[in-house]
């Protein structure tokens, strides 16, 4: 659904809110120890993480933010001082095959893929630009449990190829 769908209370905590959502303890603790640097935030919004990492004054040495339901939210992000673009996240990004990230950073966005191909696309994508040992955070929690199914099931079958492996938590 798009913003404002909802009440304008729910939309004023996902958009407007500088400190919307939380980093799990985990990831908050590998960003502050420095032990990750480069982050990519895909389906970044309205740049809710990079304005949170600010906030607290971590160190990110490179931050690329990409998606968004429409201009507006792109306009909150350069209010932010955040530069943000659009990009369709089944299409492979255009960045140097050398450009890697230590984390990257998925909420809320994966119900907007509604099929195997979609979410296999997604992750084939995302794991092109995941540096050796580095984290996919993926959170959706929509409600909708369709998408966690498919999702589960690509990812088992990119763990059986040997592809990537997977830790399933409550972060």
């Amino acid at each position: 659904s798009k913003p404002g769908s909802g009440s304008k209370k729910s939309y004023e905590k996902a958009y407007v809110n500088p400190d919307p959502f939380k980093l799990p303890p985990r990831l908050e603790h590998l960003v502050k120890a420095g032990k990750i640097k480069r982050i990519l935030d895909a389906g970044a919004g309205s740049c809710s993480l990079e304005g949170e990492l600010r906030r607290k004054g971590y160190s990110v040495h490179n931050f690329l933010a990409f998606g968004a339901y429409d201009c507006s939210m792109l306009r909150i992000c350069a209010e932010r001082g955040s530069i943000s673009f659009q990009h369709n996240w089944l299409i492979p990004l255009p960045v140097c095959a050398a450009c890697k990230f230590d984390l990257i950073y998925q909420f809320a966005g994966v119900h907007h893929m509604p099929t195997a191909d979609e979410h296999s696309k997604f992750i084939s994508n995302m794991l092109a630009l995941l540096e050796c040992n580095g984290v996919l955070f993926v959170n959706d929690r929509t409600g909708r449990k369709v998408w966690s199914a498919l999702f589960r099931q690509v990812l088992d079958l990119k763990q059986e190829q040997k592809l990537a492996r997977y830790v399933e938590s409550k972060d």
